[in-house]
């Protein structure tokens, strides 16, 4: 199975960005995978996460934990879920300064299809990502 990223509907991959620090840094921290917490339920004992994070100073973390709503149905909950995920995971930009806020929206865009919207704003300024299509991506791992 192919799995495309779709961004403002068109198929993307990270070397499209590899000149866009912000939007590279985004998508890093929405589709990598972050550690498991001690109390998410996970298949097996497989916590995953990324392996430089055994590194970072402490409550640093790499990646989100979209990962674990793979095996969920789209439901209400679970979409509410998917933006606290997402904008855990991009929480880090408004910590360390890159930005001075992140508005995530997370909706079902069709009977099996959930797209997020991410906001980054700075000085009066803001840039738009929607991430299309998140969950197909998600049943790919």
């Amino acid at each position: 199975m192919k799995n495309d990223l779709l961004i403002h509907g068109r198929e993307s991959e990270l070397s499209f960005f590899a000149s866009d620090d912000l939007a590279r840094a985004v998508l890093i921290s929405l589709f990598s995978w972050a550690r498991a917490h001690d109390d998410d339920q996970v298949d097996g004992s497989r916590r995953h996460g990324f392996w430089g994070d055994s590194y970072a100073d402490a409550g640093e973390v790499t990646g989100s934990r979209l990962w674990l709503l793979c095996r969920q149905k789209i439901a209400p909950t679970t979409i509410e879920r998917a933006r606290q995920y997402a904008a855990e995971a991009l929480e880090w930009l408004v910590d360390d300064g890159v930005a001075d806020a992140v508005e995530v929206t997370a909706e079902r865009g069709a009977l099996d299809r959930v797209d997020l919207l991410v906001t980054v704003m700075r000085n009066r300024d803001s840039r738009t990502l929607r991430f299309e299509d998140v969950w197909r991506n998600l049943h790919g791992f």
